[in-house]
């Protein structure tokens, strides 16, 4: 498996911002929001994400890789009141621990904990799962090859192969 290097550099006079050389075929993307930029890789995967503020009086900047799968929270339907807890990532939904279903209202404590409860419990069910099938998928150096490579199970150890 390839070496994937991000080069950075200081940059003089700034105790925020770096510079910073991406590895061959990465580019940056504006996102929907004006202060958050996507990281992505040659085959357009979404690997990390970058934040910078640059008001005076809030400068900030923040960058962030991204492991290929974790447990996700995402409408079933866009602009639905239900979720599913699933294990995988935007594009690959590798198992569905099961659904929520958000408040349209005000709703009593009672019902918040037993909601905030039942999602603890699906997001438990989709980590037993990345544990039991995926080992070591909370690295961010982990499961970028596939789609490209062959994996084998050896006793819980994957092996790459390329195809």
């Amino acid at each position: 498996m390839r070496t994937v290097r991000f080069y950075i550099y200081d940059i003089p006079d700034d105790d925020i911002l770096c510079s910073a050389t991406l590895p061959k075929g990465w580019t940056l993307e504006e996102t929907d929001h004006c202060l958050w930029t996507d990281i992505k890789d040659e085959n357009g995967r979404i690997r990390g994400s970058m934040y910078y503020n640059s008001l005076p009086y809030d400068r900030s900047a923040r960058m962030s890789l991204r492991c290929r799968y974790d447990v996700c929270v995402g409408s079933v339907v866009e602009d639905s009141f239900v979720e599913e807890i699933y294990f995988g990532n935007e594009q690959e939904k590798l198992f569905v621990a099961g659904q929520i279903r958000r408040a349209r209202g005000q709703i009593s404590r009672e019902e918040a904990d037993a909601r905030l409860d039942r999602e603890d419990a699906l997001r438990k069910m989709a980590e037993e799962f990345g544990d039991a099938n995926y080992s070591g998928w909370k690295s961010v150096h982990s499961y970028w090859g596939i789609g490209k490579d062959v994996i084998e199970e050896k006793s819980k150890e994957y092996v790459y192969k390329k195809s």
